[in-house]
């Protein structure tokens, strides 16, 4: 069965010109003794719907819906002669088998695209928070290093501090010593107890030496 193409306003404007409540599925019965209606029966009801509308409208139709099949037309239903007839005629024929079908699919269709848009959303929010959550640690990490580095220049410059104090201690020592070639005449034994050179505060003169050498080179970056 081909799928129609489905027309929606066409069918919102038949629904809204029908006849307006719900709809009920009944059998016609005889109104005083119940049960089915004789074929002249049937007939006379017909017929008193037809003289009722003469009567009020000048019409003598009387509406029904048919289907055609394999062996002929047959009658789906009898919608009468009132003042909506042809509007439930139309709207009942447009509502055929094949096109609710095609209404149902459509709407399961929707769904399904409904549902997997849920699932793309849950997907991007989970990636969203996890996006968020690297930034984070990330900035945490930043602070993080930020503040070690601030320490190491902290500890740097109080290493220099120091190092420029060791460095002014270490001249002031060369210099209260005699020159490098004095020193070179001297040994460890012959400076001990000199004037200039106390027992206490006298270093080995093979320091002295190779504190000069490294006063006397220059440092990286100078």
């Amino acid at each position: 069965m081909t799928t129609p193409t489905l027309d929606l306003p066409a069918l919102k404007a038949l629904a809204e010109q029908a006849t307006p409540g719900e709809w009920i599925a009944c059998q016609m019965s005889h109104f005083e003794r119940g049960g089915d209606l004789t074929p002249d029966e049937l007939g006379e009801y017909v017929a008193n719907a037809v003289r009722k509308s003469q009567a009020t409208s000048g019409s003598s139709r009387f509406l029904f819906v048919s289907v055609m099949k394999t062996d002929g037309p047959a009658d789906v239903c009898h919608v009468g002669n009132g003042p909506t007839s042809p509007a439930n005629a139309a709207f009942i024929a447009a509502a055929n088998p094949t096109t609710v079908l095609a209404l149902l699919a459509e709407v399961e269709r929707l769904r399904e695209e409904h549902i997997t848009a849920n699932r793309r959303a849950e997907y991007w929010k989970a990636e969203h928070l996890a996006g968020n959550e690297a930034i984070a640690a990330v900035t945490a990490e930043n602070v993080r290093l930020t503040s070690a580095r601030d320490s190491l220049g902290q500890a740097y410059a109080s290493a220099s501090l120091r190092a420029g104090s060791l460095e002014s201690a270490l001249r002031a020592a060369c210099d209260f010593f005699p020159s490098q070639e004095t020193l070179d005449d001297l040994d460890d034994d012959t400076m001990s107890g000199k004037r200039y050179c106390p027992p206490v505060t006298t270093p080995r003169i093979r320091d002295l030496r190779v504190w000069r050498k490294a006063l006397a080179e220059p440092r990286k970056g100078e």
